[in-house]
């Protein structure tokens, strides 16, 4: 059975957005037009008879997805599996609210996620960016989104992220966005042009590696949401031809020994490595096709292209964002 007591993260998006605009989570969610099976997901009560009717209603979803494997031990308590839904849902909420907000003053935002749908998904999580922004005539920068709920970023002056999770943002040159909605605040990190430095640590509570972003050490402060519209105009407005920036990473010593092992190591961004990759390549005569693979990998949104989302019956359509259905400002 749930435990009733504990404060869910969903609960937490639906005070913030009561608190901030007056409209419920289940209220927003709906306006956007969620799919019926999550909006039920949303509105379950969280009372074992409930659960168990809806758990037989989408048996498949529950058992086959990465809820199983993801609802473990969270701050000495496990997460079920119905927490870990709402919490996507309620994600999603605060990505298209945040959308909505930047589509307001200028921006144009897509969508770029496995989830973006708004379906819960069987298939694995992936590291892809959460949207795309952009300014006429300027960088279309992919963004990784990330909410918190427990003002994190003031109290403890660190940001901690499963290893791919800011490995893959830095090999894709994205744009971290952390906000927290408990205090309002937030941190932009751009793997594209700053200087990085992480620290590789072994966390005893997930049992897992993870990398370390220190604010301090990284010469950040957490700012107010209301200085974010100019700060990702600087993000899409800078000039993405300056030096290469460092990734650097060092390995905790009063950390267990990691899986990775990558203590002390500097990477440069992908452009290096994909110079380093392609003259290998042409010293063994097989230029042309080393070329091909890199341009897939890098995957870009270049000018005019539409971004695809997968239908279930496996066909690739055109992604194209309705008119706005909320007037959010977000802050």
């Amino acid at each position: 059975m749930e435990n009733l007591e504990k404060k869910w993260y969903a609960d937490k998006v639906n005070k913030w957005m009561q608190d901030n605009h007056g409209i419920s989570l289940m209220e927003f969610c709906t306006l956007m037009k969620y799919p019926e099976r999550e909006l039920e997901i949303l509105s379950v009560k969280r009372d074992k008879e409930s659960m168990m009717a809806l758990y037989r209603k989408y048996k498949s979803l529950f058992d086959e997805s990465q809820a199983n494997e993801l609802c473990k031990k969270r701050k000495g308590k496990n997460r079920t599996w119905t927490e870990y839904f709402q919490s996507v849902i309620a994600g999603w909420a605060m990505e298209d609210m945040l959308s909505l907000w930047l589509t307001k003053n200028g921006f144009e935002v897509g969508k770029s996620g496995v989830d973006r749908c708004r379906k819960l998904l069987v298939s694995s999580i992936t590291n892809a960016p959460d949207i795309i922004i952009g300014k006429s005539g300027h960088n279309k920068r992919k963004v990784e989104l990330v909410f918190e709920s427990e003002d994190y970023i003031s109290k403890y002056g660190y940001i901690e992220k499963r290893l791919r999770s800011l490995w893959d943002a830095h090999k894709a040159g994205s744009v971290f966005l952390f906000i927290d909605i408990s205090c309002n605040k937030y941190v932009i990190i751009d793997f594209a042009l700053e200087n990085i430095k992480l620290h590789l640590r072994h966390h005893k509570k997930w049992d897992k590696d993870v990398h370390r972003y220190n604010l301090e050490e990284n010469g950040k402060i957490p700012r107010q949401i209301s200085m974010l519209i100019d700060e990702l105009d600087a993000v899409c407005l800078s000039d993405m031809n300056g030096g290469t920036p460092l990734f650097e990473e060092v390995e905790d010593k009063d950390s267990p020994p990691t899986e990775f092992g990558l203590g002390g190591k500097k990477h440069a961004v992908p452009e290096i490595e994909e110079k380093a990759t392609l003259a290998k390549a042409e010293d063994s005569g097989q230029r042309k096709e080393t070329e091909d693979k890199v341009s897939e990998e890098k995957n870009d949104m270049t000018e005019g292209e539409v971004p695809m989302i997968l239908e279930q019956d496996g066909r690739r359509v055109p992604m194209v964002d309705e008119e706005p259905v909320y007037d959010c400002d977000f802050v």
